[in-house]
C-alpha cells in the first residue's frame, strides 16, 4: 500500500492544440470557443469523460464535451470584439443575453424599448465594452445598482467604475525617472525614410 500522492490525480486525457485566429480550437472534430485573447497561441486540452479542461498562460476554461462534428460557442469570449461591432452584436443578443444572464436582459429589454434595436446594439456594445475593460463582475454589480434605483441612463455607467490605477514614481527604478516618453507623429518618421535609413 502506497501513501497517496501530494497532488490528487485527474482522469484526463492531455491533447496540445492550436488556437486559429478566430479563437476555435478543434478537439476530436468538435469546435470550441476560447477568449480572444487566446488567438493564434498553443494550450492544452485536459480531455476528460464530460467536459474539455482548455488551459493557456496560467488560464483556463471548461466546456462541456460536444459529439464530432458539433460546435460550442460562446460569445462572452469574444467581448472586445463585439464591443466594436454593434452589427454583430444584434444578431447575437438573444444567445448574448443568455450567457450574460440578469440584469443583462432586463437591461436589454429596457434598451430596445426605449431605442429600438439598431441602437440598443450600439449602447449594449458599449456595455460590452465596459466588461472587457473593467470585468464583468464590476459591471454587474453597478448595473444591478443603477436598475434597482430605477435608473436607466447607461451613459452615467462609466461614472461607478474605479478609476484605473496611475503608475506612481515609486514603482518606477531610480535610472529611468529622469526619461521622458514623447509622443511621436507618423509625419516624424518621413525625414528618416527620405534619408534611407
Amino acid at each position: 500500500m502506497l501513501p497517496l500522492p501530494l497532488v490528487p490525480f485527474e482522469a484526463r486525457e492531455v491533447e496540445p492544440v492550436s488556437v486559429s485566429r478566430s479563437s476555435i480550437a478543434v478537439v476530436r472534430s468538435a469546435q470550441y470557443s476560447l477568449p480572444s485573447r487566446w488567438a493564434r497561441l498553443d494550450a492544452l486540452a485536459y480531455v476528460g469523460a464530460s467536459d474539455i479542461r482548455f488551459v493557456c498562460r496560467g488560464e483556463d476554461v471548461v466546456h462541456l464535451r460536444q459529439r464530432r462534428g458539433e460546435r460550442r460557442v460562446l460569445y462572452r469570449h469574444y467581448m472586445r470584439e463585439l464591443s466594436r461591432k454593434p452589427q454583430a452584436v444584434r444578431q447575437v443578443v438573444p444567445e448574448l443575453i443568455v450567457e450574460l444572464g440578469e440584469p443583462y436582459g432586463r437591461m436589454w429589454h429596457l434598451l430596445e424599448e426605449t431605442h429600438g434595436a439598431k441602437k440598443a446594439a450600439r449602447i449594449l456594445a458599449g456595455v460590452l465594452g465596459a466588461i472587457d475593460d473593467h470585468g464583468e463582475d464590476v459591471v454587474t454589480g453597478v448595473l444591478n445598482e443603477m436598475l434597482q434605483q430605477g435608473r436607466s441612463d447607461l451613459l452615467m455607467l462609466s461614472r461607478h467604475f474605479p478609476t484605473r490605477s496611475i503608475l506612481l514614481d515609486s514603482l518606477v527604478p531610480a535610472p529611468l525617472r529622469g526619461f521622458e516618453v514623447e509622443v511621436g507623429r507618423a509625419a516624424d518618421y518621413d525625414a528618416l525614410l527620405a534619408a534611407g535609413v
